[in-house]
């Protein structure tokens, strides 16, 4: 969910993982959690859910570097535990789906994943609100993912030809993952240091309603992608690590494919955001899917429960960025 959501009703969480050799473990928890957000651009629409309301909002063009602070006020209590979950999460004729049949996850499969020693064992736990949901185009195979509703995919990793991907159907979980998994700095084949950052899109990549505004190396450009990248993405490979976009429907074309090829061609990392649709509106949602449907996820027009929902993904063998 983004800046403004409130509520307290229990939303039911799952994990899984693949590939990479990854055990799984979620717990659900009632929670509130406030923040604030405004919109006066296109694409921009409201929704009211458990007395809450939220508007989206974006900036301009000019490109600045956040130093802003954010206030997240969230409680939690009521942990219950319930069925397993098995993966991989695969699309086609011959694949085999995650399944749950308890509301909450406590273990999954570990398919034993040897990458020679490049690898390590981590968890990467979630607090996640108001969410959209995604789905995995055919051929698609996640590393690891989440779930809220049963099988309502909010949150995955993958690789997509030399770059790297994640996909979050919530914005409020943007830096705000807990994690010994070297999340980041997988994301930005960075090594061990954290990857540079350019963000754009909604006012949500700006660190409104999440922990963006405390990353060490972080340039929120506004609404639109730097003109000076637009077109280029070799330019923007080679200044920037990982860029993150949170959907907005005046994006340009030339902009979704810039980001496209930043990762399928030139190897970089994204976060790719959405939110919850009625705050988002149909443009928004299509506008992230030109982005979205090539490098595999469909991003679906869904508003999921209010509540607060904690999982956890745990990797048997996560990926060490080189």
């Amino acid at each position: 969910a983004c800046a403004g959501d409130d509520g307290d009703t229990d939303a039911s969480a799952s994990v899984s993982a693949s590939q990479t050799g990854a055990s799984g473990l979620a717990t659900s928890q009632g929670a509130s959690d406030s923040d604030s957000d405004s919109d006066s651009t296109s694409g921009s629409g409201s929704a009211s859910e458990s007395s809450a309301t939220e508007t989206g909002s974006t900036t301009s063009d000019s490109t600045t570097t956040t130093d802003a602070t954010t206030t997240d006020s969230t409680t939690t209590d009521a942990t219950t535990d319930g069925s397993t979950t098995t993966g991989p999460l695969t699309t086609g004729d011959s694949s085999t789906t995650a399944m749950t049949t308890d509301p909450t996850t406590t273990t999954t499969t570990d398919s034993g994943t040897d990458s020679g020693g490049m690898c390590v064992e981590c968890n990467v736990t979630l607090d996640s609100t108001q969410s959209s949901s995604f789905v995995a185009l055919q051929g698609t195979e996640f590393m690891g993912f989440a779930t809220l509703e049963g099988d309502k995919i909010i949150y995955a990793l993958d690789e997509v030809g030399p770059g790297r991907v994640i996909y979050t159907a919530d914005t409020n979980i943007l830096y705000k993952e807990v994690t010994d998994c070297p999340l980041w700095e997988w994301l930005g084949d960075s090594g061990d240091q954290l990857p540079k950052v350019l963000s754009f899109g909604r006012n949500l990549c700006g660190g409104l309603g999440n922990n963006l505004a405390n990353y060490p190396d972080l340039t929120y450009a506004g609404a639109s992608m730097p003109a000076q990248y637009v077109n280029n993405p070799a330019q923007l490979a080679a200044d920037y690590d990982v860029v993150i976009y949170c959907t907005i429907a005046g994006t340009s074309d030339a902009e979704a494919q810039t980001v496209v090829d930043f990762v399928s061609v030139h190897g970089g990392g994204l976060y790719l955001a959405s939110e919850y649709f009625g705050f988002l509106s149909q443009a928004d949602v299509d506008r992230i899917n030109t982005i979205g449907n090539p490098l595999g996820v469909d991003f679906q027009t869904t508003n999921l429960d209010w509540g607060q929902a904690n999982g956890e993904i745990g990797f048997a063998c996560f990926p060490l960025p080189q």
